[in-house]
């Protein structure tokens, strides 16, 4: 009898689909969704940075920011990278890209350029 008193819930989830690192500026600011192309869902976060693997609070800067609403409200991004790799790299538009988390315990976590002489 009294609909017109209930708030009404927003049903429009921005998605965005992610062919690439080309296409990162379509990604909202902010926390959101992540589910990559073989299903594997996580929190995700853009603001100077992006990462598709956070926690529920992260450091930008000298910034601080923490997730305020559900996980369910966040917008959608899905990682549709292109051509998966033997060695954990992927080739997406000429540039390598690695996922380190599936490294396992053999990835220490440096980074080390050692330039070709």
């Amino acid at each position: 009898m009294f609909e017109f008193l209930k708030p009404k819930r927003s049903s429009s989830i921005t998605f965005v689909e992610v062919g690439g690192a080309l296409d990162y500026s379509a990604i909202p600011r902010g926390f959101f969704q992540v589910i990559t192309a073989s299903g594997k869902e996580s929190l995700g976060y853009r603001g100077t940075f992006t990462t598709f693997d956070c926690g529920t609070t992260v450091v930008d800067g000298k910034e601080r920011h923490s997730l305020s609403i559900p996980r369910d409200q966040l917008p959608i991004v899905k990682l549709n990278f292109s051509s998966q790799q033997s060695d954990g790299t992927q080739t997406v538009r000429g540039v390598k890209l690695m996922d380190t988390a599936d490294l396992g315990e053999q990835f220490s976590g440096d980074f080390i350029f050692d330039p070709l002489r």
